[in-house]
């Protein structure tokens, strides 16, 4: 090979390596998308019944996802609830419910961390990515 094409062709490798590296990471722009478009697929499949397609919950019964100060604070007791259910009192934005929220189980880890990144980034939320590794961490903990 000729030095003229060496020096082209180094550089083009490069960059196209740069362009895979920085397009695989868990955070990645590509991966957030990806998790988005699925975790709306998967909410309005299982949520939205209840929670509304607007994420506005249903008045003082079912609480809202929208602007939910729960999420921030909880992330732990909603990826446990999408599998297993939750029963009790939870405060969200200083509101009270106590509607038994039924679990998932079918639903696999993926598509749970795919719904909890579509709700946590979704209606004035944003948290970036919630890992299947998140989630399968918290799964192991759970009082189920």
């Amino acid at each position: 090979m000729d030095m003229k094409l060496k020096m082209n062709v180094i550089p083009l490798f490069l960059l196209i390596l740069f362009c895979f590296a920085s397009c695989g990471g868990s955070n990645s722009p590509v991966k957030l998308k990806q998790y988005m478009v699925n975790g709306q697929r998967g909410y309005e499949a299982n949520c939205a019944n209840c929670h509304m397609s607007d994420g506005s919950g249903l008045g003082k019964v079912i609480p809202p996802l929208k602007g939910a100060d729960f999420l921030d604070k909880h992330l732990d007791q909603v990826i446990c609830g999408i599998k297993y259910g939750m029963d009790g009192k939870i405060i969200v934005n200083g509101v009270e419910y106590d509607q038994p929220m039924p679990g998932s189980k079918f639903l696999s880890d993926i598509e749970i961390a795919e719904i909890v990144t579509f709700i946590t980034n979704t209606w004035g939320n944003g948290n970036g990515i919630v890992t299947i590794e998140q989630v399968q961490g918290q799964l192991k903990k759970c009082n189920n």
